[in-house]
């Protein structure tokens, strides 16, 4: 191609552009991306994807007892395992329809 073919199919300069931050990047803890939309340095649009680690614990909890699912509830998050604990128990106790005391 001609260089004067190139100067037709330029864009002109806009102050709009794209960030992907993720899914392994040392600000975030666990894998999961999310896609910033900026213009200058304000935020117009962001979407997080977090379907980059599916590991299955659903399925490989579905056979067990709810107390042998204890051991396993804190290799969902690794870094950060007690919100998935308590997630996890508070869940089954909402379940079992249990009313566990304050002082418990």
């Amino acid at each position: 191609m001609r260089p004067e073919n190139y100067e037709a199919r330029r864009q002109p300069p806009s102050h709009e552009y794209e960030l992907n931050i993720g899914p392994n990047h040392p600000g975030i803890e666990g894998n999961y991306a999310f896609k910033l939309r900026l213009h200058g340095d304000r935020v117009i649009e962001g979407r997080a994807d977090a379907g980059y680690l599916h590991r299955g614990f659903e399925k490989l909890m579905e056979g067990r007892l709810w107390i042998q699912n204890l051991a396993i509830t804190p290799r969902i998050c690794v870094p950060d395992p007690a919100p998935m604990e308590v997630s996890y128990v508070l869940a089954v106790e909402d379940l079992c329809g249990l009313e566990v005391p304050e002082r418990a």
